[in-house]
């Protein structure tokens, strides 16, 4: 798994974290890369991190967008939210967000899934 933190640049542009305080960007990733750490490449990662998590099945959080491009994510009347990391696996891309959000980008075109891990 390739793990890319900050992939769009909007907290190192921002002046939010200078590469020299990556160590607080990780602690906001809290328990959820060691969850994504524990699934196996080949494994469905929407099934290992319900199983991870161990609260039951995952909500789906609806509503939003997540403009691929850019990987922000808008929901309507709220501010964007800009991925603190980008985890690219054999079969899916994942984006994690502030609050634990957590996105799920299936590389198969299968639907993309987003939830909240908190």
């Amino acid at each position: 798994m390739k793990i890319t933190l900050d992939p769009s640049s909007y907290y190192r542009e921002a002046g939010i974290f200078k590469e020299d305080q990556e160590g607080r960007l990780v602690e906001l990733l809290g328990i959820i890369p060691h969850f994504l750490n524990n699934i196996p490449e080949t494994s469905d990662v929407k099934e290992g991190l319900t199983s991870e998590y161990g609260m039951g099945n995952l909500y789906e959080m609806v509503g939003h967008t997540i403009h691929m491009s850019t990987m922000v994510m808008s929901y309507p009347n709220d501010s964007d939210l800009y991925p603190l990391v980008k985890y690219d696996r054999l079969m899916e891309v994942i984006l994690q967000y502030n609050y634990g959000i957590v996105a799920i980008l299936p590389k198969d075109g299968r639907p993309s899934f987003t939830t909240r891990m908190d």
